[in-house]
């Protein structure tokens, strides 16, 4: 695998704002492709032949999923804790 990248990703949340740190594990593939997947962020992941357009599609999937986790929790399906842990 390649090096790995580092995000700092800014969320608010009750007029608190959190900084969160994710490792984003990349590799390259056969035919030269990128896949990235997030290491704190069980199957978040994207894939792009380009490593810039990799980073940027990697953080559209970080959004998205915490959208989707900012939904859960709305639902008391998870905890709020959960983004505590990697604050």
């Amino acid at each position: 695998d390649l090096n790995d990248i580092i995000l700092n990703i800014f969320i608010f949340h009750q007029n608190q704002m959190w900084t969160m740190k994710y490792t984003i594990k990349v590799f390259q593939e056969e035919d030269g492709s990128f896949y990235a997947e997030v290491a704190e962020l069980p199957g978040c992941f994207s894939s792009w032949k380009d490593i810039d357009e990799l980073k940027v599609n990697i953080k559209e999937a970080i959004s998205c999923y915490l959208e989707w986790m900012q939904k859960d929790i709305e639902n008391e399906a998870v905890s709020y804790d959960y983004f505590k842990q990697y604050a």
